[in-house]
């Protein structure tokens, strides 16, 4: 029981963190891919969806597995920091990604590492 109890202590603010993380993406994504389609450009649609299905899976992943989503969203993190070549994107897209991956796997870890 005691063991559960650590793992929770760290998987519900990974958890938190991750949907906190996605709402503003999830936000963007809708707001760029919706002015799109009113403009005329049907075949934002694909992509819209595409971002949306990821941003989504990676929330429910780490939702789900926290050990997995971690490794996942850490995978993301160095992803878009090696992507994107600017200081200020990378701490907009990258370090947030990357603290939700290292807490999920930390929190997947508790109570199991002897002391």
């Amino acid at each position: 029981m005691l063991v559960a109890a650590r793992q929770n202590a760290w998987n519900w603010p990974a958890r938190i963190l991750a949907v906190l993380w996605a709402i503003p993406w999830v936000w963007f994504a809708l707001a760029v891919g919706v002015s799109e389609i009113v403009g005329g450009s049907i075949q934002t649609i694909p992509y819209l969806l595409g971002w949306l299905a990821a941003l989504i899976g990676l929330v429910l992943t780490v939702w789900r597995w926290p050990r997995v989503g971690g490794v996942v969203m850490i995978a993301a993190a160095i992803a878009a920091a090696v992507y994107f070549n600017r200081t200020d994107t990378r701490l907009l897209l990258a370090l947030p990604a990357g603290v939700v991956g290292i807490m999920a796997v930390a929190g997947s870890y508790a109570g199991r590492m002897p002391r």
